[in-house]
């Protein structure tokens, strides 16, 4: 029998935010300062990106955000999936007749749920668990003047509808992989890691979710300026499955089908990963 979860949050009390400014042209003239002013413009990592990520895509030269349409892309990788699945692609999320039917997906990182917003909104899970402490050094917070209470509340905002499905747990990572939240192996159909994005950070989570994952192992910030991601995910799983079985996004998100039979053909234990 599987444990429900606890300790899982699903009441937010939004926070008023006065004085935000409403700029116009916003996308042809931002200022230059965003340490003060990305929250004052109502700047965010997908939905309104900051102008200076464009100066390195070239997607934003066709007025493209590469971080939105990049994670549409994965969300259809998904759908495309559960299409070609014998037995589901007859079914969405709140059509299965049996409670073992129910999609599931876990994203570790949720910030403001933008992400959690899209994932939900494409109806594809039953369940989405958001893991995220909401609290510590963020890097973006620094950058884009927030603090963990506007976050918290753009949080609630965005994902206002679709209580329901989700179950929002502010814990750290670990605290949830190793902690008082069990969830057991192949509880979750897709699993989304973006949290901290250093190797030994990335492997820990790798190794925390890997085995509660059923279908697909992903996350985001591959490349770019994040090596440790490839690095956590050739150490687990060798270049040759990730060769095989690797797919990315535009928005630097990444998919890694979980086939055991390869697995085991490549020299990994059947749901076994050594420890690091």
């Amino acid at each position: 029998m599987q444990q429900e979860v606890t300790n899982v949050s699903t009441n937010w009390t939004p926070i008023e935010l006065d004085g935000i400014p409403n700029t116009d042209n916003e996308w042809e003239s931002p200022s230059s300062d965003t340490t003060t002013n990305d929250f004052a413009k109502g700047k965010t990592l997908r939905f309104n990106p900051p102008k200076e990520w464009r100066k390195k895509s070239p997607s934003w030269e066709v007025r493209r955000n590469p971080q939105y349409i990049g994670f549409i892309s994965f969300i259809h990788y998904i759908d495309q999936f559960y299409q070609n699945k014998p037995n589901t692609s007859q079914y969405g999320a709140g059509w299965g007749f049996r409670p073992e039917n129910k999609r599931r997906f876990c994203e570790i990182g949720s910030y403001m749920g933008e992400s959690t917003h899209m994932i939900a909104s494409s109806g594809l899970f039953d369940e989405i668990i958001a893991i995220d402490p909401h609290s510590g050094y963020e890097e973006y917070n620094q950058m884009s003047g927030r603090n963990w209470d506007n976050v918290k509340t753009e949080f609630a905002m965005n994902t206002r509808h679709h209580r329901k499905e989700l179950k929002y747990i502010q814990k750290y990572s670990y605290e949830v992989g190793n902690g008082d939240i069990h969830f057991p192996d192949e509880y979750f159909d897709v699993t989304y890691i973006d949290a901290a994005h250093d190797y030994d950070s990335v492997l820990k989570d790798i190794h925390m979710f890997y085995r509660k994952t059923k279908y697909i192992l992903s996350g985001h910030d591959f490349g770019q300026r994040f090596d440790g991601v490839y690095e956590a995910l050739k150490t687990v799983f060798g270049e040759t499955y990730l060769k095989e079985n690797l797919t990315l996004f535009e928005d630097s998100s990444w998919a890694l089908l979980l086939d055991n039979g390869k697995l085991n053909k490549y020299g990994e234990s059947n749901r076994i990963i050594k420890e690091h």
